[in-house]
């Protein structure tokens, strides 16, 4: 049986902000760290889910990860962060930022939908986990 092993986590020295008008939830990292292929263990995948840590704020930032396009250039330690991003992450006007990139886990989505600011998503997974627990006492009611 074949283990996955996760990519290791990298700190991002140099932030960048992104241009308004791109896609919104995408984290843009040097194409060096993007492996399109799958086939290499130590790096990221294109589109793989990322928590993103700063050393200014105590709270995490769940994103895409993707290679940069060819009119921006990203640093080989540096990040491309959006707005809403370098907002929560409290890193306005620090191009000097320690920004910590790891691999999110469930759990790590999990808790991001459970605390989102946009109301239907975070009703949405009320239900589910609502739904989840409902289901798991009626299964085990069946069983005793």
């Amino acid at each position: 049986m074949k283990t996955q092993t996760r990519p290791p986590a990298f700190v991002a020295q140099e932030v960048v902000s992104l241009p308004r008008q791109g896609p919104k939830g995408i984290v843009r990292v040097h194409n060096s760290r993007i492996d399109r292929r799958k086939t290499d263990p130590r790096r990221f995948h294109r589109y793989q889910a990322v928590v993103i840590k700063s050393q200014h704020a105590a709270t995490l930032v769940v994103r895409s990860i993707a290679g940069t396009p060819d009119k921006l250039f990203i640093p080989l330690h540096g990040i491309g962060l959006d707005y809403d991003a370098m907002d929560a992450l409290r890193l306005h006007g620090a191009d000097e930022a320690v920004v910590e990139v790891r691999p999110a886990t469930s759990v790590d989505l999990c808790v991001a939908a459970w605390k989102h600011p946009d109301p239907v998503v975070r009703v949405s997974m009320w239900f589910g986990v609502f739904g989840a627990v409902t289901g798991l006492i009626g299964v085990l009611g069946m069983i005793i």
